[in-house]
């Protein structure tokens, strides 16, 4: 998936961002649950008590990244060219 972004986007720096992201997440759930730190209550709703994703984070994830993808596969080839011209 992120090779497919970088290709229709024209660059690396969307997927850059994405693997840092998803790797800064899961070292830090990682972390907290090898610590046992308690779960602050304005992340109840995206991590259960096993600091591991609940339901409705993962369907919200699935839900923005095919949205993105979408959003990627709709760009015509004057968008495509636009973006490619400003990379450069």
């Amino acid at each position: 998936i992120l090779g497919l972004i970088a290709w229709r986007t024209g660059g690396v720096i969307c997927t850059i961002v994405i693997h840092f992201i998803n790797n800064a997440l899961t070292l830090t759930l990682g972390w907290c649950a090898a610590r046992q730190v308690d779960i602050s209550p304005a992340l109840s709703w995206a991590i259960d008590d096993s600091w591991g994703y609940t339901r409705e984070w993962v369907t919200m994830s699935v839900m923005v990244s095919a949205a993105l993808l979408f959003v990627l596969f709709r760009r015509d080839r004057t968008t495509q060219s636009v973006v490619l011209t400003e990379m450069a």
